[in-house]
């Protein structure tokens, strides 16, 4: 059983390892949810630069909440 995560500003992530090719430049980092969109697109800030990844491409580590 799968358990849908809800992402929400504040979150940290890494990008998904099911999604994630080598060389991709945040692969390695863990970013901060800036916000999350109707689009099921999140805005994610990696180091002081914010990058737009769907929320299918992003595997929460911890939660804000």
């Amino acid at each position: 059983v799968s358990r849908v995560q809800v992402m929400q500003p504040g979150d940290l992530v890494v990008l998904s390892s099911e999604r994630t090719r080598k060389g991709m430049k945040y692969e390695d980092k863990v970013g901060v949810v800036v916000k999350v969109h109707i689009n099921s697109v999140a805005t994610v800030n990696f180091s002081g630069i914010e990058v737009y990844y769907e929320t299918k491409d992003l595997q929460v580590i911890s939660e804000s909440r």
